[in-house]
């Protein structure tokens, strides 16, 4: 038997952690990537097949790759259950994965390593980031299909693992899965496609939106960290997702020294399906902060927002908008707490600067007296995107109005929109006092009463108050 290990879905962070970590391990095993995408950066000394040949999927690829290169063991970083709850077939795409390939494998006597996900990233049914996005305090059908997916996978490996002569192990990050270096540069949407945001800088008035037609449209770059396959994420949605009771986060490298140890046990016969629940730590934790601390440099360096880019879901997304004005207005959760509605005096000018990004992420804006429009997209029946009209008719912006008006667009879905209206205020003002309420409780809010208010420790706090957060409670907690 060749000494090597085949690592499908190789190029990706996990992936590229996992060559890293069998190239530093006393296996002395040899890593063979196999992927569609190129990696950022190649793994010196590794061999690498990329391409659209590459066919986790096909059973024919997959026991060919087999056959060429006899390896001791097959580790798939590639995230099924993601793929399969944005497929049209998510059980038969389970199904055939699991026992017309992973099945096909095992009996040959390889070992199959898989690094998996728990769908909600250990947050239980009120997560409220990405596949649960659109259903505040209700199960969205995105979550339910990821979980579905997650859950389908999980038991048919461990159907496989406990069958005699079969060896299975998977890795199971309960947290966000990061992080690649931040950069500045141009940012861009990985839920459209990976199209580069637009930005169309007007603001219209509500008393006079007929006849108006938007042409200025173009590119903007910004601070942002990739995060895996969940695409690039702004310095406050990284505050807010892996802040202390939240999603918090796991690091790539954890996950790699998590996948070295299973597969060393697989490789000592220490049991046929071995699972590892991969929780949060200090170190992670500590890591998250590094991440922020570089963004926040960045940030300041280049004098951009940085706030966030819609990939963690148009709920949070709004709400972080919403909270960056306010704070470029110069609150602090204390001030906000004091919010006095007969004395509030709204300032403009954060309006009209994110009138010229937020309307690209497909989101309007909504004031007392004005009226900001996004652009439209259209998408194929993949919701890729096909075309983007900047070019707006006095009809689209009407209609856009209209649909943020009554809260609903026209296929019936929630009508997401940024609310900078005085009751909007007031709301937040109502979260500050019941933050201020449980801090003396939970100290470690991530946030200071006296200080500017910043988006993401602020919407973690908002959430922890409300009881959405982790059921264990994080690691200050745990250890």
């Amino acid at each position: 038997m060749k000494r090597c290990v085949l690592v499908l879905g190789g190029a990706g962070l996990v992936g590229t952690a996992i060559v890293r970590a069998l190239q530093a391990s006393h296996f002395a095993l040899t890593p063979l990537v196999f992927d569609r995408r190129e990696p950022p950066e190649r793994v010196p000394g590794v061999e690498y097949v990329i391409g659209d040949q590459v066919n986790i999927f096909d059973p024919d690829f997959v026991l060919g790759l087999v056959r060429e290169y006899d390896p001791m063991a097959i580790i798939d970083a590639v995230n099924i259950a993601s793929l399969a709850s944005r497929s049209g077939d998510l059980l038969k795409m389970v199904r055939d994965y699991s026992f017309q390939v992973i099945a096909a494998v095992v009996k040959l006597g390889i070992l199959w390593l898989d690094i998996g996900t728990v769908a909600t990233g250990g947050m239980g049914a009120e997560i409220p980031y990405t596949h649960n996005e659109a259903c505040d305090g209700e199960l969205a059908p995105g979550l339910i299909a990821k979980n579905a997916a997650a859950s389908l996978h999980d038991g048919f490996l461990a159907l496989l693992g406990r069958t005699p002569g079969q060896y299975v192990g998977r890795v199971v990050p309960q947290g966000m899965v990061g992080f690649e270096p931040p950069i500045y540069g141009p940012m861009f949407v990985a839920h459209l496609g990976g199209v580069p945001h637009q930005f169309i800088s007007r603001v219209l008035p509500i008393d006079d939106l007929q006849g108006v037609t938007l042409t200025d449209a173009g590119e903007f770059a910004d601070v942002g960290c990739r995060c895996g396959e969940n695409g690039y994420f702004g310095l406050e949605e990284i505050a807010a997702i892996t802040a202390i009771g939240q999603m918090e986060t796991v690091t790539a490298e954890a996950v790699a020294s998590a996948a070295m140890d299973v597969l060393g046990r697989l490789m000592a016969n220490s049991g046929t399906y071995i699972r590892h629940d991969l929780q949060p730590d200090v170190t992670s934790f500590a890591a998250s902060r590094r991440i922020l601390k570089a963004m926040e440099e960045l940030r300041e360096n280049h004098d951009v927002p940085s706030n966030c880019f819609g990939n963690l879901g148009p709920f949070l997304t709004t709400h972080l908008h919403e909270l960056q004005v306010l704070s470029e207005m110069g609150f602090t959760p204390e001030t906000l707490a004091d919010f006095n509605l007969d004395s509030f005096q709204p300032d403009s000018r954060p309006l009209l600067e994110l009138a010229e990004r937020l309307p690209g992420l497909g989101i309007p804006v909504l004031t007392d007296t004005e009226f900001i429009p996004c652009a439209i997209y259209r998408l194929d029946d993949k919701k890729r995107v096909i075309e983007i009209v900047s070019n707006l008719s006095g009809d689209d912006v009407v209609t856009q109005f209209e649909q943020v008006m009554s809260g609903k667009q026209a296929t019936g879905e929630k009508m997401w929109f940024v609310d900078l209206r005085t009751s909007r205020v007031r709301f937040w003002a109502e979260q500050a006092q019941a933050i201020a309420a449980c801090t003396a409780e939970r100290s470690h809010l991530p946030l200071s009463a006296d200080k500017p208010l910043q988006p993401g420790g602020f919407w973690a706090a908002y959430n922890i108050a409300r009881g959405h957060g982790r059921q264990d409670y994080s690691f200050s907690v745990r250890y």
